[in-house]
């Protein structure tokens, strides 16, 4: 390695550093100015899981998008729960007096169609009841009807009905079928038809919880509505009759959780992190101009925010939290440079000549580790990528060319080292073998790091919101879990053909849609067929006694022949895709049609996860623009794109590092010294997560390449002390590097929030692994076999 103390270096800085202050205060204030006003001015902060997504132009993209236009993800599912079993009936009331009050708020349940289109799809269903009633067998029919007690308990309810206030909106359905056969089709479809019935909402099996989808025009990635939201709807909601409880569950919950758990840890950690920088500076930087470099951090982060104002007006909160972590990045540079002056032994300009070469190869390799970042598809960590690196270059330019003269007049003329000893090193033996080991047992472990599959592994969710959770996919399984059908096509007719054919092989395959959509409403003819010839076959031998027991029940003779008639009629109307039209055309089904790219798309939920059975119905269609979506094998593409990243920009970043690194020593041994504290940090991190058992996010990612980056700077500046012989400063310095990052991130392993935590809990045993390797390994690669004693190895 060349000699790094140049005599041009030296006449520069040796001026450099005679000049005034007064201009390095006052350009630093005038940037520092600057870059408040543009944050003051453009930067907005937020919490919004698109930040995670890749563009839609490749597959996993493409995927997260289509579930993020899908429209369920706008809708809100409202749980109104009892402690104990209630009846339909309360259940209504219950429904009927949360609506009321919810028309208070944003939320507007999907509840009380137009009662005309009401009627008139009831209607629909009982002039074809015969094709719409489940059983396909003539003793099926018999033994449900002829059950002991069955219709004398269904007339007493119609004549019930008919006195009751309601009856004047239900006669005509009530004379034209008393059983109320056809209210249990429209339960098969998830429909409340009656007067303030609810066309979406589902009772669980025991009876105490009620789920009715709603919707609202409050975007769920806006925070402060979000929260005006969630006021609203507790106020609204307070005090239900009858000891109901209402609470709902949307991704305005998510956002709004998410965005308080930053805030509340960011309000303490980045004031813990500050403190705990100042804790170091009262222990070791007890001189008078010592807290000077406090300022480069703080210019690091200033400049950051101020620049990602000009590019990102809008920027993540976790980026922001991504500041505690700056702080301990650039704090480094302040502290090498303020010891090295301070223990300087020889002139300054000689000092600050020797430290340009390692500090601004320090300030590239951890900037080059992270500007690799800028080729990644994930927003966030292109946002992180350019936070990080602008912060570093402010930091880096402040500390170098500002801090010098600010500090100058406050040091004074020579000061030897004070009698910090050099800790008692390894020796070469022990150091080539410990570092193997450590290798070899992270190489053995790394097969069992595994990566998170699950979006929510980036989320925080609150104790409340996850017992509710847990209740609707307890009770409503299907919820979550149910895959998508995705159909997009050129025009609403061709979409309408296209979910025909679809709704057809589903039906085949035995699949009940979760919602109904109007391509289901058509059951395929053989099916048609089979429950007519049931029908006709149980009028033909049971009719006379089908009539005499609704006569027997209380059933007027002259309605009752009605009644048979209208069954008898309807086994000879055959449905057709013009008469589903004229019916159905105007039902409100947001859930199942939305716009996807310009194009009208609709989207089916069948009650299955099972890729197979779904792509055997793609198959049976022939089809284009048939998109399968299950949401389990989305994230774990998601996962396997993580895992391509962390591996792609591993590499990448340390090939950057070992290139800088082979242009600033350019002999193998020394380059192999530089890279120690890289190897152990990251042996001690995978040996970590792998015993831990700890699932890999993107900011494990992030973390493993700061581990990186931090350590190879170590490196550097511990085989450069050999052309300085400062080795005890450098020590100092690189303690204090280290422990300044630790409580950057160490605080961070307290952070709530699973994002946060991640970073912290890979950054912490990184440092400490690569602080380790920096200060016991680097020496003793670096003796020379017949010099066991640092004092013999520097007299060479």
């Amino acid at each position: 390695m060349a000699e790094p103390v140049l005599s041009e270096h030296t006449h520069f800085f040796s001026g450099w550093c005679q000049k005034p202050a007064r201009g390095v205060w006052l350009g630093w204030g005038l940037w520092v100015l600057v870059c408040l006003l543009l944050i003051l001015t453009r930067l907005q902060f937020r919490h919004s899981i698109r930040d995670f997504i890749p563009p839609a132009v490749n597959g996993v993209g493409s995927q997260l998008h289509l579930l993020q236009a899908l429209p369920a993800s706008n809708r809100i599912l409202v749980v109104l729960k009892s402690e104990q079993p209630l009846s339909d009936d309360v259940f209504m009331e219950g429904l009927r007096e949360l609506c009321r009050r919810l028309k208070k708020t944003a939320i507007e349940p999907d509840v009380e169609l137009d009662p005309k289109l009401a009627a008139e799809t009831r209607s629909y269903f009982i002039d074809h009841l015969c094709v719409y009633w489940p059983q396909t067998d003539a003793a099926a029919i018999v033994k449900e009807l002829f059950a002991d007690g069955v219709i004398e308990s269904r007339i007493r309810q119609a004549r019930k009905r008919l006195l009751s206030p309601e009856g004047i909106f239900e006669k005509p359905f009530i004379l034209r079928d008393p059983l109320g056969l056809h209210e249990r089709i429209l339960a098969d479809f998830g429909w409340d038809l009656k007067p303030g019935g609810s066309s979406h909402w589902l009772l669980n099996r025991t009876r105490t919880a009620a789920l009715i989808t709603a919707k609202t025009a409050v975007p769920f990635t806006d925070f402060r509505a979000s929260q005006r939201l969630l006021e609203e709807f507790r106020e609204a909601t307070a005090g239900l009759p009858h000891g109901l409880q209402a609470d709902f569950f949307s991704g305005h919950r998510f956002t709004l959780a998410n965005a308080t758990c930053i805030q509340q840890d960011l309000r303490w950690l980045l004031g813990l992190s500050l403190a705990g920088l100042m804790l170091l500076g009262v222990l070791y930087l007890r001189w008078r101009g010592g807290w000077t470099v406090l300022l480069v951090p703080l210019t690091g982060i200033v400049s950051a925010l101020g620049v990602c104002a000009l590019v990102y007006p809008r920027l993540n909160l976790i980026t922001l939290g991504f500041g505690s972590v700056l702080m301990g990045i650039t704090v480094d540079f302040g502290l090498h440079m303020v010891l090295a002056l301070y223990h300087r032994t020889q002139p300054r300009s000689e000092v600050m000549s020797n430290l340009l070469s390692p500090l601004l190869f320090c300030a590239l390799t951890t900037a080059g580790v992270f500007g690799v970042l800028f080729f990644c598809q994930i927003p966030i960590h292109r946002q992180l990528a350019l936070f990080t690196v602008t912060g570093i270059v402010g930091a880096w330019l402040f500390a170098f060319f500002g801090l010098p003269r600010i500090v100058y007049g406050q040091l004074p003329e020579s000061r030897h080292d004070r009698g910090m000893g050099a800790p008692n090193f390894l020796s070469r033996r022990a150091a080539l073998l410990i570092l193997p080991v450590l290798v070899g047992c992270a190489i053995i472990l790394l097969p069992r790091l595994r990566t998170a599959t699950d979006l929510n592994a980036l989320n925080y969710i609150p104790s409340s919101l996850q017992r509710l959770q847990k209740l609707i996919q307890r009770d409503w399984p299907h919820f979550g879990r149910s895959a998508f059908l995705v159909i997009d096509a050129e025009s609403e007719e061709q979409l309408e053909e296209r979910c025909q054919k679809v709704a057809t092989a589903m039906q085949e395959e035995g699949l009940q849609p979760l919602f109904p959509v109007y391509s289901q409403l058509l059951p395929p003819r053989s099916l048609r067929d089979r429950r007519r010839q049931a029908w006709r076959v149980f009028l033909k031998v049971h009719g006379e006694e089908f009539r005499q027991r609704l006569i027997r029940a209380g059933w007027p003779p002259m309605a009752t022949e009605r009644y048979l008639s209208g069954l008898a009629k309807s086994l000879g109307t055959e449905v057709s895709t013009h008469t589903l039209k004229q019916t159905f055309l105007r039902i409100p089904l947001e859930l199942g049609r939305f716009t996807w790219r310009e194009r009208p798309a609709a989207v089916i939920y069948p009650r299955t996860s099972d890729a197979g059975k779904l792509q055997r119905i793609v198959r049976k269609t022939r089809m284009p623009g048939i998109t399968i979506l299950v949401p389990g094998e989305v994230g774990r593409t998601l996962a396997k794109a993580i895992t391509h990243d962390f591996m792609f920009f591993s590499l990448t970043g340390s090939g950057l590092c070992l290139i800088l690194v082979i242009v600033l020593f350019r002999r193998f041994r020394l380059i192999l010294a530089a890279l120690v504290p890289v190897l152990s940090g990251l042996a001690v991190l995978v040996i970590t997560l792998a015993v831990c058992r700890i699932q890999l996010t993107l900011f494990n990612v992030m973390g493993a390449l700061l581990v990186a980056g931090l350590a190879v700077d170590y490196g550097i500046f511990m085989v450069h002390w050999r052309y300085c012989g400062q080795s005890s400063v450098t020590i100092r310095a690189i303690e204090l590097s280290a422990f300044s990052t630790l409580a950057g991130f160490g605080v961070l392993v307290m952070a709530r929030h699973p994002a946060m935590f991640s970073l912290g809990v890979t950054v912490l045993p990184g440092i400490i692994g690569a602080l380790t390797g920096a200060i016991f390994l680097v020496p003793g690669v670096l003796q020379d076999r017949e010099h066991k004693s640092i004092q013999d190895w520097r007299q060479t």
